[in-house]
């Protein structure tokens, strides 16, 4: 019985311990690599984390693992063979945000003119 009892709180232990350090990841907030270390160094997560976007051997890079992370967000579909995003619904790529509407030429002549008003000032 002590033997059992035994067993099962190593098993606790070495559970609780292979949790603390997760493999290398990227992940959502602000787009960046996270690594929550090792025995000798623990990293923790940042603020308000959310999303793991996936292993860092699930990706060439950090860039291309956010895009793709963008492109399904804004609900574009990832093309792995050419390795960019294809919107949908007349959206286009941005670099910053994924797929966004196409803004018309008020709309960027509105921001246009916001921009020269603050320059001035």
């Amino acid at each position: 019985m002590r033997k059992t009892i035994l067993a099962v709180l190593m098993l606790i232990l070495l559970i609780n311990t292979a949790i603390a350090y997760e493999p290398p990841i990227y992940i959502a907030k602000e787009c960046k690599y996270y690594f929550s270390g090792d025995d000798k160094h623990f990293n923790p997560r940042p603020e308000n984390f959310t999303i793991n976007i996936g292993y860092t051997t699930d990706f060439e890079n950090l860039d291309q693992a956010c895009n793709i992370f963008k492109c399904i967000e804004s609900e574009g579909d990832w093309n792995i063979k050419e390795n960019n995003c294809t919107c949908k619904d007349k959206k286009i790529w941005n670099n910053e945000r994924g797929c966004i509407k196409k803004p018309n030429f008020l709309t960027g002549f509105i921001v246009f003119i916001k921009n020269v008003l603050k320059v001035s000032n």
